[in-house]
């Protein structure tokens, strides 16, 4: 007796279970297709969870597609139950019981795991088309993407003999034919002959290639199949035509016709290819709903908007805008603005006039929701990722406004930042002071440096200023330690302090000598008894540039405690990296002591020290402190948070811990 025919045996009889533990009765036997079923569900001993209904998700096979539905169950005599009409055609169900919300741990719900199946009968007894193939897409989930994921483990995988069997009998019926199910049928066959599909591929594919399916999806995975699993180069040739005469409008024409204009070389050619491409294959919103490719236009419109950027066609530009999403704009202002206005490669003033039509686009696009994308972002997400992109997008535009001197129009800005971003960016609230200043608005300046204070986003600048108005309106310092610490969080404060504690560490590191600006060599044999803050940099490294007037905020701080000391590591700079470094703090103004890394003589790469801790990090990335204490690493981290007050709290708390030790 083959093994399908025992599965049939035991359906006939009412259900087959996929999960052990409870039992369902299904009535009538065997249950008709287009017909009320009374579904009858005995749960486990001490199963169900005492206040909570029991519910179940039933997945139907109609129609070779999937089709959920949800079932609430009534409490009786004999457990839980409830009425439920078949669908017409349906030819297989599987029922998942649960009490707690769908996703949620089964460990929290006994009643996640209780799983059947039944296949449902025609009027003379027989099964529809699509149950047995239903039943083993049911049991190899991953043989079509449309069975749910939140389905419990079925068990061992059938055996390829048994999927074979099903598969026969689904295409034993009369006028049964695999155009009807390409995909699950091509699946199938795979699992079946395993390696061995590259040889017989082209006997497996023969019914579809006599009489090609109607589909475009279907016959764009025949000749997926044939172009990159069995490079037959001929016959995935012959059914692209097929697809190219019977859907010249349709996915595979639009991923053919984007692939082509994306090859082009010059920036010419980038823009008559994407516009005609827009125009052979207008965007919208339904194309890019029922396609899946709206990563095509949204990469098509960034091409073309880049290269009008690129080229100075402002105005060819800025007339696609009603094409655009919040998504697409953002990254725009982002790639287009944001680095026009860093490296200073477009005159302010014609940056400004792009840049604020973009920028009163993403204000009344915000809300758009165009960052949900499933399995990426839900709604609350997709609106959060939003607004913290407007609060990027608005740290840029305030800054080109500022040097433009815009202050009127600048200073009503900063009304349109989120809650968490208002005073969250410390370079941006120096801006905010400078303007207030520009302005004559002295009533102002207090409650901003405050708030800035708050969000423990403070430059030196800001610290200063909010010392002189506090020694001004109180007549001298005395209490203004308390009143600083006042202005902050508890919570903050110990959670910015956990997260040093978890950086600290216990790691004996290689002792080295680095020369420092002046030629001396300086050993770190020499710190016994001190603790020595490294901060690995270089030039060319944004953020640590961006870094160091916290770190000057520190070096200040501790310059009179012999305990303590700083040196700053310039590191994996290219040319001559000694003159780079020096000039650099000098130009800046920072107050320093410079070590230079020494040149592997293995790789050549001027970061040997640098590379004898990256062990200890997992990490090569830049900046980096590091605080070593008698031949000991004690503490390190990676990156900048864009404060210089909070890198200063950081470092000092790592300090102050250390002392005590």
């Amino acid at each position: 007796m083959s093994r399908y025919t025992v599965i049939l045996l035991c359906l006939l009889g009412a259900s087959q279970a996929y999960a052990a533990g409870g039992t369902l009765t299904v009535v009538p036997t065997p249950p008709r297709a287009g017909r009320a079923v009374k579904l009858q569900y005995a749960p486990p001993a001490a199963g169900v969870q005492a206040g909570k209904p029991v519910k179940a998700v039933i997945y139907l096979y109609s129609d070779f597609a999937w089709r959920p539905d949800s079932l609430v169950l009534k409490p009786g005599a004999a457990g839980w139950q409830t009425t439920y009409t078949l669908p017409a055609n349906c030819a297989f169900a599987a029922l998942r019981f649960y009490q707690n919300p769908v996703g949620t741990a089964a460990t929290t719900d006994s009643l996640a795991q209780q799983g059947f199946y039944f296949v449902p009968r025609d009027k003379q007894g027989r099964k529809l088309p699509g149950g047995a193939l239903g039943e083993a897409i049911f049991q190899m989930p991953s043989l079509d993407s449309q069975v749910p994921a939140f389905f419990p483990r079925r068990g061992t995988p059938p055996a390829p003999a048994a999927l074979a069997a099903l598969l026969q009998e689904e295409l034993a019926r009369p006028g049964a034919s695999p155009r009807q199910f390409v995909r699950p049928y091509l699946a199938i066959e795979h699992a079946v002959l395993g390696a061995g599909f590259k040889a017989q591929g082209s006997a497996v594919l023969a019914p579809l290639q006599a009489s090609l399916p109607e589909a475009e999806a279907d016959l764009i995975e025949l000749h997926r199949i044939y172009q990159y699993e069995l490079k037959d180069e001929g016959r995935a040739s012959q059914v692209a035509a097929a697809i190219q005469q019977r859907y010249p409008h349709g996915t595979f024409a639009r991923q053919e016709a984007y692939s082509a204009f994306t090859k082009a070389s010059t920036p010419a050619q980038i823009l008559q290819g994407g516009e005609k491409f827009l125009v052979d294959f207008p965007g919208r919103e339904i194309d890019l709903a029922t396609s899946g490719q709206a990563h095509l236009y949204f990469s098509t419109y960034r091409l073309l908007a880049n290269t009008y950027f690129d080229t100075g066609a402002y105005a060819r530009m800025l007339a696609q805008r009603p094409l655009w999403d919040f998504k697409l704009e953002n990254e725009l202002y982002r790639w287009n603005i944001t680095r026009a206005y860093t490296f200073k490669t477009v005159p302010l003033d014609t940056l400004y006039r792009v840049a604020t039509v973009l920028l009163q686009d993403l204000l009344a696009k915000v809300g758009d929701n165009s960052y949900i994308e499933r399995g990426v972002f839900t709604p609350a997400q997709a609106k959060a990722q939003a607004r913290e992109q407007l609060d990027k997008r608005l740290i840029t535009h305030l800054a080109l406004l500022y040097d433009l001197h815009k202050d009127q129009e600048a200073i009503g800005y900063f009304a349109h930042f989120s809650d968490q971003g208002r005073y969250a960016d410390a370079t941006t609230n120096e801006v905010h002071l400078h303007l207030l200043d520009r302005l004559h608005r002295p009533a102002d300046v207090v409650p901003l440096l405050e708030s800035s204070a708050r969000a423990n986003a403070l430059t030196p600048a800001l610290t200063t200023r909010l010392q002189q108005e506090y020694q001004a309106s109180h007549k001298g310092l005395a209490g203004y330690d308390q009143y600083l610490a006042s202005l902050r969080s508890p919570a903050e404060i110990a959670e910015l302090h956990a997260e040093v504690e978890r950086n600290l560490t216990n790691r004996e590191y290689m002792p080295f000598a680095l020369e420092d600006a002046s030629g001396q060599l300086v050993r770190s044999s020499d710190w016994e008894g001190k603790i020595v803050v490294l901060d690995f940099w270089a030039t060319w490294c944004g953020p640590c540039i961006r870094a160091f007037p916290g770190m000057q905020m520190l070096v200040d701080k501790y310059a009179k405690d012999p305990q303590v000391d700083f040196y700053f590591v310039g590191t994996m700079q290219y040319g001559d990296y000694k003159e780079k470094d020096i000039n650099y703090l000098k130009q800046e103004g920072y107050r320093f002591k410079l070590l230079l890394d020494a040149v592997d003589p293995k790789t050549k790469h001027q970061d040997q020290v640098f590379q004898s801790f990256v062990p200890f990090f997992n990490s090569s990335g830049i900046p980096r402190k590091v605080i070593l204490k008698d031949g000991i690493m004690r503490y390190t981290s990676e990156g900048y948070s864009g404060s210089p007050s909070q890198l200063a709290e950081e470092i000092s708390y790592a300090i102050e811990l250390l002392k005590k030790q």
